[in-house]
């Protein structure tokens, strides 16, 4: 480990947008005024960005291509017109809600709201840290006595989460307990920071996919004051401040930076029905039909099914996706006709790990579908549902391509209404593995929560 904090910086151009900022070292510090509310920093610790591209932030119409936005298109903002004071100690922006002071000789941002009142400020002498061995990167901010921090996705615990520490790594987090367990599920790099006495709230969006570490005040530094961190195993810092005032503010102004979902069916909000214990039995499909029965009979108005992972397990119980066992389903159709007739639809579970065994895996091999292991030219091999499989590659077109004509023969073919996107964390341990990145190759530390994305997206 080899944590360099960056010293003085100079202000490349006062009439360009954004300002450039670099350091003695090559870094370089982006700051852009985006909307009066909502400003942009980016520190590049190589001079470059290490990913040119977005997938959190959407552009028109709420949405991101799937190879990605590029980080440089700045059009879906109107840029609006701000005030700048500029001399050899620092730099001062003002739009309308916001002030942004930066220090050159750290460099370090001070936050203040229109009426002057300061509600933010980087951790002077540490503020931006990176390690310039294993690519890590770090944000440092003071902490306010009595602060608020809410957001980062799916966590276990209260729902301030001050003084915690927290870990952004997918995994499949079976059984984990609600109040301590860490990491879980989902990578969402966001959080609103609430301020009582000033009745200020404020939302920090880290656009960054790599595993991310979070401490809002578990560690403590004598020589410092109480701060909190971001920290990001690869990548670069890239974040937006949102000013809300209000956290519902916050809230709104953040769903339209990074795209709200689809309106749900309404069906969706219905008695979902789901148990393992129907597809692993060898007489599945008698078993489903009873199940509908049962519905009938105790007037339970289920909307849908997930129809587990069992239905596609081979004889000796290893689960292949998109691979009906006949033997325990004889007539899939029929299955799901059973199900339509009675009002419920079908959700069908696909995991996008194919064991070694798995009849299709040389099929997807071929076209370099797999992420790859990152010094050879094979698949890289993780542990997946008894035995070692390899991850389809959403980034590969030819493997995209793939998994969606497997959803439209082996599913939608017999009636199925929905997918089921199961097990799709990307738990692979080697962050060098290889992914083809849309012809640009990328580490999958760098993407790894994208491809769960991907999956759904293929899948849809």
């Amino acid at each position: 480990m080899r944590i360099i904090y960056p010293g003085p910086v100079t202000l490349v151009d006062p009439t360009a947008h954004p300002l450039v900022f670099t350091g003695q070292r090559g870094e370089r510090f982006q700051v852009a005024v985006l909307e009066d509310d909502l400003f942009r920093i980016q520190h590049w610790p190589d001079g470059r960005p290490r990913m040119d591209r977005t997938w959190m932030v959407s552009g028109d119409g709420g949405d991101v291509p799937r190879e990605g936005r590029r980080r440089d298109d700045l059009s879906p903002f109107s840029l609006p017109d701000f005030d700048l004071d500029a001399s050899d100690a620092s730099v001062q922006l003002r739009s309308r809600q916001l002030h942004l002071d930066i220090s050159l000789d750290d460099p370090c941002l001070h936050w203040s709201d229109a009426e002057g009142r300061p509600f933010a400020q980087d951790l002077g002498r540490r503020a931006y840290a990176y390690d310039r061995a294993n690519r890590a990167v770090y944000h440092y901010l003071e902490r306010r006595p009595g602060e608020h921090y809410f957001g980062f996705g799916e966590r276990s615990g209260p729902l301030d989460k001050a003084g915690r520490r927290m870990r952004m790594f997918n995994v499949d987090a079976l059984g984990y307990s609600a109040e301590h367990s860490d990491p879980l599920y989902k990578h969402w790099p966001f959080y609103i920071t609430f301020i009582p006495e000033l009745q200020i709230a404020y939302g920090l969006l880290y656009d960054n996919l790599a595993t991310t570490v979070f401490d809002m005040g578990a560690e403590l530094d004598n020589y410092y004051p109480a701060y909190r961190y971001y920290q990001a195993d690869d990548g670069d810092v890239d974040y937006y401040l949102i000013y809300g005032p209000t956290i519902q503010e916050v809230v709104a102004k953040v769903s339209n930076l990074t795209g709200r979902p689809a309106l749900p069916p309404r069906w969706s909000l219905g008695y979902l029905g789901s148990t393992m214990s129907y597809t692993e039995a060898p007489d599945a499909q008698d078993q489903l039909v009873q199940f509908v029965k049962l519905c009938a009979e105790h007037r339970i108005p289920c909307t849908l099914f997930h129809l587990s992972s069992g239905y596609g397990t081979s004889d000796e119980g290893k689960r292949y996706v998109f691979n009906w066992n006949l033997k325990k389903v004889p007539d899939p159709k029929a299955l799901v006709d059973s199900f339509h007739q009675a009002g419920i639809r079908l959700a069908a579970n696909i995991k996008p790990c194919l064991l070694t065994s798995h009849p299709r895996y040389d099929e997807v091999a071929s076209v370099d579908g797999f992420i790859q292991a990152a010094d050879a030219d094979e698949p890289e091999l993780s542990t997946f549902w008894g035995g070692q499989g390899a991850c389809i590659d959403f980034t590969n077109p030819d493997a995209y391509e793939w998994w969606r004509q497997r959803v439209l023969d082996r599913l939608l073919t017999f009636g199925i209404d929905a997918t089921w996107n199961d097990n799709n964390e990307y738990t692979i341990w080697d962050d060098e593995a290889r992914c083809a990145g849309f012809g640009q190759p990328l580490r999958v530390g760098l993407i790894r929560p994208l491809h769960s994305l991907l999956m759904a997206r293929a899948s849809r």
